[in-house]
């Protein structure tokens, strides 16, 4: 099932001329792997004490899996299903997303758990050299 979708993707950070860089850098590998129809990137501005761009893409994908895969390395801020207007899973697909979907909340949560203990850790040691 061939799948067709506008994505918004953002990248954020400083300074101003990596973020542009950076982004340009996500649309020529998106482009080098998947049709694209169209792509605008937008006008980088400050927010926040950073810098932030976004493109909107319109992107064609070979089938679910294609799609989610995408997703997991690009992680789109926005997904809008152009084609096809229904979906119509069956059992395994379904299994297979959704299998995807917990290996990598359980793979980021992992890290996020191990980034807790090493600041933990390196906090533990700061105190102790400044006692």
């Amino acid at each position: 099932m061939k799948i067709t979708a506008k994505l918004i993707i953002e990248v954020a950070g400083f300074p101003k001329e990596h973020v542009e860089k950076v982004m340009k850098e996500v649309v020529e590998n998106i482009k080098k792997d998947k049709k694209v129809n169209y792509e605008k990137i937008n006008e980088v501005k400050e927010v926040k004490e950073m810098w932030s761009t976004f493109v909107d893409i319109e992107i064609q994908f070979n089938d679910l899996q294609d799609f989610t895969d995408f997703c997991f390395t690009y992680m789109p801020s926005s997904i809008d299903f152009v084609e096809p207007e229904e979906f119509n899973l069956e059992s395994n697909e379904m299994a297979n997303l959704f299998n995807d979907l917990m290996g990598n909340i359980h793979r980021y949560d992992m890290l996020l758990k191990n980034f807790k203990a090493t600041n933990t850790i390196l906090k533990r040691k700061l105190e102790a050299k400044s006692k």
